[in-house]
């Protein structure tokens, strides 16, 4: 963009990651509408109407010369991975990026930029792993499977935009949500815990830090297929959780909670927490972007 005011259509914009961008991009003057399941306003953004479920979408919305940024998709971490849950989770993303297809293809309207969400569970569990961009995606467990089908169901949408990307995001750092309220709920009554030995590596990013990446891509000439939105430097889910516990004002007993137990209660979906993957934005770096949290100390004095 190069500083260029620009129009933004973002699907998903109401969530966690989608609000935060919407303010950044309007408080540097660019305009910014929704994709939502509901026409109207919403906090002064219009919204125009999509249904995924159905495949269809206000066709009004979309203009040539766009930046589309596609971060909807069902959330993963909402309950147990019952085999109905895993199809609707796919089911959602699949259709998410079905309905852009066939509404841009309808339109006939080519947007300058595509940004497709996605994750890092891509790459599955990887214990003793180094994982960029070029690496192939996990083998087993449904984060692997389910992220693979996501992004290969985006693949068509390279063909209708003169730039695409998808966007591997970690582990959201923030107040708000993301990963960390749920990590720290037990703080208040003095207790931080780490699940099994603690030794999985986290792959992060501070949210702030998520925001300035996408935004950085969008000002970009060329993007690179795939991006990894992570900080530089992971750490074990322990490190993370003794960090916290220097960190707080009152004094935290840190220790760990044996697997067993974790996976009785959230079957499947301790995946979430107990999953190793070392992941480096490679191409962030390369590119020349810089972390205003490189390190989880910094990141977390600043949510603390």
């Amino acid at each position: 963009m190069n500083g260029l005011k620009q129009e933004f259509l973002i699907a998903g914009g109401t969530g966690m990651i989608g609000s935060a961008l919407s303010r950044r991009l309007i408080s540097e003057g660019h305009q910014v509408s929704f994709l939502s399941r509901k026409a109207g306003e919403r906090n002064g953004i219009r919204a125009y109407a999509w249904n995924p479920a159905g495949g269809s979408m206000d066709l009004t919305a979309l203009r040539p010369e766009q930046i589309i940024i596609n971060l909807a998709g069902s959330s993963i971490a909402g309950g147990r991975w019952t085999s109905s849950a895993k199809k609707e989770i796919i089911r959602w993303r699949v259709n998410a990026s079905n309905t852009l297809i066939t509404g841009l293809t309808e339109s006939g309207c080519r947007p300058h930029m595509i940004l497709q969400a996605s994750a890092i569970g891509y790459y599955g569990d990887r214990t003793g792993e180094t994982l960029d961009e070029s690496s192939a995606p996990g083998k087993k467990g449904f984060l692997a499977e389910s992220v693979k089908i996501w992004e290969e169901s985006a693949q068509i949408l390279k063909e209708l935009t003169d730039h695409f990307s998808i966007l591997r995001i970690g582990l959201v750092l923030c107040q708000q949500g993301g990963m960390w309220p749920t990590m720290s709920a037990s703080s208040a009554v003095g207790v931080l815990n780490w699940f099994g030995t603690g030794k999985q590596i986290y792959s992060w990013i501070h949210l702030d830090d998520l925001i300035s990446a996408i935004c950085f891509l969008t000002e970009k000439e060329t993007v690179s297929p795939v991006y990894n939105l992570t900080a530089p430097m992971p750490v074990s889910m322990k490190e993370m959780i003794q960090q916290a516990a220097h960190l707080y004002s009152l004094p935290k007993l840190a220790f760990g909670i044996p697997e067993f137990p974790v996976r009785a209660v959230l079957g499947e979906m301790a995946d979430l927490t107990t999953t190793s993957s070392l992941v480096m934005p490679q191409n962030l770096i390369q590119e020349g972007f810089v972390f205003q949290y490189p390190d989880i100390k910094s990141a977390l004095e600043n949510i603390l």
